[in-house]
């Protein structure tokens, strides 16, 4: 195991220069993914689908940021109380301190075959909202730490689950990748202490 460095109450590995991040079973890809959209999001308003800023949203949930969560994964999120950690695929914009609103996902966004983002559309009647304690990137998948595991949702308790909710989160998003060159990527792991 590669040696440990301790930021906030997680560790995670030493990053090495100029190679390529080798874990288990994959080598991690240097290059980085397309980021998803933060500035539109496509909301219900009645039975009527359309894009908004997320300023708005920000504003109206008095928040920094959103974190979309798939409508099965907020239903087991309504569940918790406390500490909440989230992963998305390999890095994450979240940050320390700032305060996050938790949304579902109706429909999950996509690229198209040009590689444009389709926008997600979210349910805005319903949020849970927490401040974000620690960050950590591109954690290969399989030195997420137990602990990290204890606090997500309660499907997501192992690193098999976590794959499987990787690829069902980030195959249409990236459709051009393989299932084995998207858990390359490694994970980006966000900790949020919940209203």
């Amino acid at each position: 195991m590669s040696p440990l460095r301790l930021v906030g109450d997680v560790r995670l590995p030493k990053p090495r220069k100029n190679a390529p991040f080798l874990f288990a079973r994959f080598a991690m890809s240097e290059a980085r993914l397309a980021l998803s959209d933060r500035s539109l999001i496509a909301v219900m308003t009645g039975r009527k689908e359309e894009v908004v800023r997320v300023d708005a949203l920000r504003a109206r949930f008095q928040v920094d940021a959103l974190i979309r969560l798939h409508e099965r994964d907020y239903d087991e999120l309504e569940e918790l109380r406390g500490r909440f950690v989230h992963f998305n695929l390999e890095v994450t914009l979240n940050e320390v301190g700032k305060r996050y609103a938790i949304l579902p996902i109706l429909r999950p966004g996509r690229r198209d075959a040009r590689g444009r983002e389709v926008l997600p559309l979210v349910d805005v009647g319903r949020h849970r909202a927490g401040r974000c304690e620690a960050v950590l990137q591109r954690v290969p998948i399989d030195e997420v730490p137990p602990h990290c595991f204890a606090h997500s949702l309660p499907s997501l308790r192992t690193v098999e689950a976590l794959e499987g909710a990787l690829l069902r989160r980030y195959a249409a998003m990236f459709p051009q990748l393989t299932e084995r060159e998207l858990l390359s990527r490694g994970c980006a792991i966000t900790s949020l202490v919940l209203d």
